[in-house]
């Protein structure tokens, strides 16, 4: 009637459409798309803060796809050098690509074993600061 569209109070986050949902090749074991998806997240410049947001989305997809609690053994890496891979996104200054190591790194554990591997490399306590910092 007046032309105003109306307020919304709360905004929806759309995709972004630069950046496209990340497939991984059929070809590529798990281990390999791993490395991958590790490689593109723990660089810091150069690549842009959507793109790692979307290979940590897509490591988290294949996290809740994959095997097992048991079978964790094949993902290439050990869970306590993933776990320090995912340090760095965990320092960004972007809350999306803090939310999304996070959220990895609450697929990433499945038992005792990998509760443990987290306070070994005190990532309880960045997770604590981080919690805080979004509060």
């Amino acid at each position: 009637m007046y032309g105003f569209k109306g307020y919304r109070r709360f905004p929806r986050r759309g995709k972004s459409s630069a950046v496209d949902e990340i497939v991984f090749d059929d070809d590529k074991s798990t281990a390999e798309r791993v490395l991958e998806v590790l490689g593109t997240v723990c660089l810091n410049s150069g690549t842009p803060v959507e793109k790692r947001t979307s290979y940590l989305t897509a490591f988290t997809k294949l996290l809740s796809t994959h095997s097992p609690p048991a079978q964790t053994a094949d993902l290439g890496l050990r869970i306590k050098e993933i776990l320090l891979c995912l340090r760095i996104p965990l320092l960004s200054e972007s809350a999306d690509l803090r939310s999304s190591a996070l959220r990895t790194i609450r697929y990433l554990i499945k038992n005792n074993q990998d509760v443990v591997s987290v306070i070994s490399v005190n990532l309880h306590l960045l997770i604590v600061r981080i919690i805080d910092l979004d509060s």
